[in-house]
């Protein structure tokens, strides 16, 4: 009921074209015309992809529910999870992966009717948060299996749920969600549920025709700008300068008559050879900051060059983070409709390990 303002704000920044107003109707409809949020969902994925094909269920049905009651009730008595993904954090710590998800001691809410808390065990008790609703370890069992839907599995073991109900061969996801995966994994083992192969999904980049024209005007290829600013900055002032911007060859030649010096100075005297090292050394930092000095020379030379560069990197990586990560599909599905979907299906090859670039005029 106080989603409007919301709805509102989303479908004014989507603007006025004809998919603009077909989406923010889609929103419109799923938010303000249904009593659920999980009824809103399936109505405006279904608006999305309903012509690809889709099984949706209500994993909150009651006989779906009970056949979890026997995990549910063993992991919230035993509290397996919250020690097994524990131990596998640690694991996963130790070859650099970090933790997306940290398991609790009790990983379930408890819902009623606008009401939904999760569950503590505390003096020997199993309590419902910001309630007076408290049960004994066999009342527990007995709300369980008397009312399942009552009890919702928590982002530790709603995938535990979710491969119970639909097993599957694979689960596609991005590399969070990967990593939050193989921290489940010896839940599943305990548990007995089949564990899926995981499988990365697709990224892409989305690059406008008014980006792809800039770029191309630059001489600067798309791949290039998923390295940092400075090295793409350098390395175009570099291929683009009319100067010579490096001194490599000018400190190969110091090398060389240096190496001669450190000959001679050896010849004299043995202990006369760590000194030309040291020479050798400070003469190279040198080098470098004089070529650090020619490099920036060249950048306030070429300032608006490089601050069209610079903005073309903040439009395609915002934040430097992935575009996915930050834009929203509504505004690529504001400009090309359906057609948008169509294409991601169509280029996608869900099991090629890659990273597409998709212009707006045709999918590369």
């Amino acid at each position: 009921s106080d989603l409007q303002q919301a709805i509102d704000t989303y479908t004014s920044l989507l603007g006025s074209s004809i998919h603009a107003k077909k989406l923010a109707d889609i929103i419109t409809q799923a938010y303000t015309q249904h009593q659920t949020l999980a009824d809103a969902t399936r109505y405006l994925v279904t608006s999305l992809f309903g012509e690809y094909g889709l099984v949706i269920i209500d994993a909150s049905d009651a006989e779906l529910k009970k056949e979890f009651v026997t995990i549910a009730l063993q992991d919230l008595t035993e509290q397996n999870s919250f020690r097994l993904i524990s131990e596998a954090n640690k694991h996963l710590n130790q070859i650099d992966i970090e933790a997306q998800v940290h398991p609790r001691e009790l990983n379930f809410f408890y819902l009623l009717p606008n009401f939904r808390e999760r569950l503590i065990f505390k003096n020997d008790r199993y309590w419902v948060l910001n309630s007076d609703i408290s049960f004994t370890q066999q009342q527990l069992q007995t709300e369980i299996q008397n009312h399942p839907e009552r009890f919702s599995p928590n982002v530790v073991m709603r995938p535990l749920y979710q491969e119970l109900l639909l097993p599957n061969i694979a689960y596609v996801g991005g590399g969070a969600e990967i990593s939050y995966w193989l921290q489940l994994k010896s839940t599943f083992e305990h548990y007995k549920i089949d564990f899926p192969i995981l499988v990365l999904r697709n990224s892409a980049l989305l690059v406008s025709e008014e980006v792809q024209n800039q770029l191309k005007h630059l001489d600067l290829p798309v791949e290039e700008l998923f390295d940092d600013i400075d090295a793409i900055q350098k390395r175009w002032l570099t291929k683009h300068s009319t100067h010579n911007l490096s001194l490599n060859t000018e400190w190969l030649q110091l090398v060389s008559i240096l190496e001669n010096i450190q000959h001679r100075a050896t010849k004299i005297n043995p202990t006369l050879g760590p000194s030309t090292a040291a020479v050798q050394a400070r003469l190279h930092k040198m080098i470098q900051k004089l070529e650090k000095k020619l490099l920036r020379a060249e950048k306030r030379n070429r300032n608006e060059v490089l601050s069209k560069i610079q903005s073309i990197k903040d439009e395609l990586f915002p934040g430097s983070i992935l575009q996915e990560r930050v834009d929203n599909f509504g505004s690529f599905y504001a400009k090309d409709g359906p057609n948008f979907i169509r294409s991601l299906i169509e280029t996608f090859d869900p099991l090629k390990n890659k990273f597409t670039i998709l212009s707006e005029q045709s999918p590369t």
